[in-house]
């Protein structure tokens, strides 16, 4: 890593740590913890996995138990959403005051929960349900391809309206119910109910029986009937014309293949000019070809394949079965002459069936009927005896799942302070030692064991709102040469399967034609070769609208920003590893970025910076970032957003008590944003906390604070240093929309960049805007206050000057005493519990230099006021023991060798800006939980 020494000294507002019995106080100021962490539980108190399916009735009782962390945390409230359900519900009711969350179930099928701490929307767990139902809403009808056939429920009224399925030769229907679960045990029913004479109908296949003669109608109504478990019978009827049926069968027996053609004559429907031929494509398979002239005098042609069984038993399946699926309804063989009539219930009940493995199909008598129970994923042969022949064949199980999960759900998307995720165009591969960006993106389905198929589609919403549907692809298939090919130039994705033994899919994106994009992928199941559409899975991609990478290690972060090209893109959260400082002797170890850093509310933590052996921080070198900025375009258009870290979660420690540990060890952890040149910076809905200083930049044109939650911090929740360069070219702070929470001095300070000639005198201040809505809640009492000013300016010359030689921070702390109990500080006190509180925003330092009030605007409603702190009497003399301290700093400047020391002078006053509780008392008050909830989110992000 690149090591960067600050080899200048600033003068920094830095608290330094006080009497032990002072931080004491200042720290019982932290407010009482939020939510941390969710565990849910059932009623046997077994942890739920997020990847479980929760198994609902209407008509039964059960609840959760919901586990709030830690538990010293006052509020573990929740809050919670539905996603997705369709017909199904769920409620959660608490039971009285108890972590007992009764489970309220309404209609059927699946729905998932998104269920949230109500202080802490970021602590969430995604819970997904199955209502179980005893009644079948819907049913309808498919053909064997998938297909959908249009049915009615009732024919009493005529079935001229229907669309006729037109039939060529023999097709096998299958009905879907919704919700399959509801069905009874019983055989679902065909019946020809109109035009017996042209179809006959058993287990779902129709076969023509004749085409209709001229005049007559080829139009037959046939008719569905199941039961569910409330016992109610269901019924559908379809039409389907038989006018241009070539074949009655799909399988002939011959005793030889001389009788083959004859016999394969014998199942044709036209006969007029008929000339056909037929040859084995493979097996038992044949293809039958010809040409005939219809009813209308024009000639026609044909093609179809003809299962052919030559000698052997006469007799096998008739069922049409290949592929079965669990959770499917009921399936039972069915038994008869090849080509001919099938068995009855006696001569069906005469057969002895068995499975070659009753793990995956076990098989059993349900009456006179061979009833077969599909149990998991795999591959059987089933062998029927009859007469002391044996029949055989091989039938695949594949399962039909309730519910189905992609690798990231709903609740993955909703991250953050925006409640959203934002995703690049690329990513980081490593392979073979080499290390490379790649558009590629694995995309799977949670717990696949390749039990169930799964097709994926895409719906991509481009840069300028037009909608493309991407080709799907079938998981589990192997990748053809074309999917493998590179994308071309005018394709937005492509969908390869991975060809692992998973349903797993890649996606392939085009960088450049994604920008701005959104992307929907859905993975629906497929049974009978059509996707069931109540069991899918959807998740949506908003890919970020310049190039950019996403990351998920500190690996990947720091190589990409040694490339320089790309923003970065938090997907995961991330730690600077303890070797990254171990191995620097700097006081300040710093990545040198040229790019924006996107959070999605993911951690960025810097747990390796404080137990370094050096007073050490971790720091982002900018002082490329305008050249790379100017080099990027959108649209065609110069894209000039300057260094933007939004979203991002930052912390220097784990815990407070951590972090004030290594605080008293003379040690600091912070994140430093340095700009060396011209630079917009923006900290956009971010959480910095657990840092001794929160975020600290040096010299920035224009910084900005929107939307954001600063706290709770050690010394400050910021430390912006400015020079009068800076200041002459009219830089400018933007605070819009925050939240600011403890630290032991003020939420922000400002002070000069460096202790040097020029700025004696002179003003470092900033234009300073407060837009929005700023909420304050650092809280201190009025006997806090001395001390929190007194370590603001005297590290200042604590710096230079031994406390041996002087006791700089209780000079001052006796000074502004003095200047706190002036009576027109009186209405930034808020009286409470006893107490007088101040909640402190920002200062803006004086002494040598001059804070300019007239820079700091505020705007109406914030509640905020900024007021100047006089630091001299009537005649312009220090204060008290300011006076003797100003007396002594020629001195003591001449004693250490440093030449402006000596020039110092306590010449002006401070500003600082907080609240004016004369305008209304505050929302929270002291010691009381501040949450984050989605009020307040809504609110930073300017939604309300």
């Amino acid at each position: 890593m690149k090591k960067f020494l600050i080899a200048v000294i600033c003068i920094i507002p830095i608290i330094v740590v006080l009497a032990l019995s002072a931080t004491s106080d200042i720290i019982l100021n932290f407010a009482p913890v939020n939510p941390e962490s969710i565990v849910v539980k059932d009623s046997s108190n077994n942890e739920i996995d997020t990847d479980a399916l929760i198994m609902a009735s209407t008509d039964t009782n059960d609840f959760l138990i919901i586990d709030i962390y830690p538990t010293i945390t006052p509020d573990k409230s929740i809050t919670y959403e539905q996603v997705g359900g369709g017909t199904a519900s769920i409620e959660l009711e608490q039971q009285g005051d108890s972590n007992r969350y009764d489970i309220i179930a309404t209609g059927s099928g699946a729905v998932s929960l998104i269920v949230r701490a109500e202080k802490n929307v970021n602590v969430q767990v995604q819970l997904n349900f199955y209502v179980q139902s005893t009644k079948v809403n819907e049913l309808s009808i498919f053909d064997n391809h998938g297909n959908a056939v249009e049915s009615t429920d009732s024919i009493q009224d005529g079935y001229d309206d229907l669309e006729p399925y037109r039939l060529t030769g023999p097709a096998r229907f299958v009905y879907d119910a919704n919700p399959i679960d509801a069905l009874g045990d019983e055989e679902a029913q065909w019946f020809v109910a109109v035009g017996k004479d042209l179809v006959s109908v058993d287990n779902g296949i129709v076969r023509p029986l004749k085409r209709p003669t001229t005049g007559e109608s080829g139009l037959a109504i046939v008719k569905l009937e199941l039961y569910d478990k409330d016992v109610t019978l269901h019924e559908r009827y379809f039409a389907v014309d038989v006018s241009d049926a070539v074949a009655s069968q799909d399988s002939v027996y011959a005793d030889s293949e001389a009788d083959l053609e004859a016999v394969i004559q014998g199942t044709l429907l036209i006969q007029n000019d008929l000339k056909f031929s037929y040859s084995s494509i493979g097996g038992d398979v044949y293809v039958v070809s010809g040409s005939y002239t219809d009813e209308k005098g024009e000639k026609q042609e044909f093609e179809f394949e003809i299962n052919v069984s030559i000698g052997g038993a006469k007799w096998g399946f008739i069922d049409g079965y290949s592929t079965i699926y669990t959770n499917n309804g009921n399936y039972f063989a069915a038994f008869g002459y090849i080509g001919g009539a099938a068995f009855d219930e006696n001569e069906t009940q005469s057969v002895v069936l068995t499975s070659s493995d009753d793990k995956v199909l076990s098989v059993g008598l349900s009456g006179r009927k061979w009833k077969l129970t599909p149990l998991k994923a795999g591959k059987v042969t089933l062998r029927a005896e009859k007469d002391g022949a044996v029949v055989e064949k091989e039938i695949v199980v594949r399962e039909r799942p309730l519910v189905i999960f992609q690798d990231l759900v709903t609740a993955d998307s909703q991250l953050g302070i925006r409640m959203d995720r934002t995703w690049g165009t690329e990513w980081v591969k490593t392979e073979n030692g080499e290390t490379a960006y790649t558009s590629d993106f694995r995309m799977g389905i949670r717990g696949d064991t390749n039990a169930f198929d799964v097709l994926w589609t895409a719906t991509v919403t481009d840069f300028e709102g037009g909608t493309v549907n991407v080709a799907p692809a079938y998981g589990g298939t192997e990748p053809t040469e074309e999917q493998l090919a590179p994308i071309g130039a005018e394709e937005y994705v492509r969908l390869i399967p991975v060809g692992d033994g998973t349903q797993a899919v890649v996606m392939r994106l085009n960088p450049q034609k994604m920008l701005g994009a959104t992307m929907t992928l859905t993975a629906s199941v497929l049974v009978d070769n059509r996707p069931i559409g109540n069991v899918t899975a959807s998740f949506t991609f908003k890919f970020h609208d310049i190039p950019s990478v996403n990351v998920y290690t500190w690996d990947e972060m720091y190589w990409s920003v040694c490339n320089m090209n790309r923003d970065i893109i938090m997907q995961s959260a991330i730690t600077v590893p303890d070797e990254v400082f171990a191995a620097n002797n700097a006081d300040v170890d710093a990545i040198d970025m040229r790019s924006s850093m996107y959070g999605n509310g993911f951690l960025f933590q810097m747990t390796g910076v404080a137990p370094h052996d050096k007073l050490s921080v971790f720091g982002i070198e900018g002082h490329f970032y305008h050249f790379m900025k100017g080099q990027q375009t959108v649209s065609g258009e110069v894209y000039d957003r300057g260094i933007v870290f939004e979203d991002m979660r930052i912390s220097g420690m784990p815990t407070m008590d951590e972090l004030v540990k290594i605080s008293e060890q003379g040690k600091s952890s912070y994140f430093f944003c340095r700009s060396w040149s011209s630079e917009k910076i923006t900290y956009r809905y971010c959480q910095i906390y657990n840092c001794t200083k929160g975020v600290h930049a040096h010299g920035s044109d224009l910084f900005t604070l929107e939307g954001c939650i600063i706290g709770d911090n050690y010394t400050t929740g910021g430390e912006l240093a400015y020079s009068v360069a800076n200041h002459n070219s009219g830089c400018k702070l933007v605070l819009k929309n925050n939240v600011f929470k403890t630290s032991r001095g003020p939420s922000l300070m400002i002070s000069p960049r460096q202790l040097v000639d020029e700025v004696l005198n002179q003003s470092i201040t900033p234009y300073i805007s407060v837009e929005g809505f700023l909420d304050v809640y650092n809280w201190k009492t009025r006997k806090q206050l001395p001390d929190v000013f007194s370590t603001t300016v005297g590290t200042m010359v604590s710096a230079y000057v031994p406390s041996s030689l002087l006791d700089v921070p209780e000079i001052v702390s006796n000074a502004m005493t003095e200047v706190m109990n002036n009576e027109i500080y009186d209405d930034l006190f808020f009286n409470y519990a006893g107490e007088q509180y101040i909640s402190l925003a920002v200062t803006v330092l004086g002494l040598m230099c001059t804070a300019t009030p007239d820079r700091i605007t505020i705007a109406d409603g914030t509640g905020m006021a900024s007021f100047e702190m006089p630091l001299h009497d009537a005649n312009g003399t220090p204060l008290g023991e300011l006076k003797n301290l100003e007396s002594l700093i020629p001195s003591i400047g001449s004693l250490i060798g440093n030449a402006t020391v000596a020039k110092m002078k306590i010449s002006h006053n401070p500003v600082i800006i907080c609240p004016d509780f004369s305008t209304g008392s505050p929302n929270i008050m002291p010691g009381e939980q501040i949450p984050n909830d989605r009020e307040l989110y809504d609110r930073l992000t300017g939604k309300a």
